[in-house]
């Protein structure tokens, strides 16, 4: 993993995870089969929606990430920045308005870009730090929830891969 670039602390709507209830088993690909996950593994998970229009400045940290790398920048010569959702490479992002996998159409996310982002405890050894929109820090008995606006203060850095495989990770901070 390459240096961490990051994103300018903006406005979104929780809409998919927890914030504060971290994944404590992976299930494998291959056998389906799940497993507890040690506590140094455990991680959260959850997707953010933020406004197309005020997505620039994220992105464009997301792209200087990637950029900064000397196997991700040829990465991005191949790429149109305009069309992110139809590359291969993993940005960790979703379209809300486009359909979900099953065809689905997602009302609650049109005209924004969901962020797919995690947050390790065995990385860093606290929990998440969660601020709503109005600046209010939040705890598991204040009742966050999905629908709910945070700020959102999280970095991205390239996974290091340049094959198929080749990524970015949006972390929490």
């Amino acid at each position: 993993m390459t240096e961490s670039v990051q994103y300018p602390v903006v406005k979104v709507r929780h809409v998919f995870g927890d914030v504060f209830k971290p994944v404590t088993e992976q299930t494998d690909r291959r056998t389906n089969v799940k497993s507890a996950l040690p506590e140094n593994e455990q991680y959260i998970s959850a997707g953010f929606a933020i406004r197309k229009e005020e997505f620039q400045p994220v992105f464009d940290a997301m792209w200087a990430a990637v950029a900064a790398d000397p196997k991700g920048a040829p990465l991005l010569t191949s790429m149109n920045a305009q069309d992110i959702v139809n590359t291969k490479f993993k940005w960790k992002l979703i379209d809300g308005d486009a359909p979900d996998q099953d065809g689905n159409d997602r009302p609650w996310a049109h005209g924004c870009w969901i962020i797919r982002t995690t947050y390790s405890y065995g990385r860093f050894g606290r929990p998440l730090t969660v601020i709503d929109g109005s600046y209010r820090p939040l705890d598991e008995t204040s009742g966050a929830k999905r629908g709910d606006y945070y700020q959102l203060d999280a970095s991205v850095a390239f996974n290091g891969n340049g094959d198929d495989t080749a990524g970015v990770y949006q972390n929490l901070n």
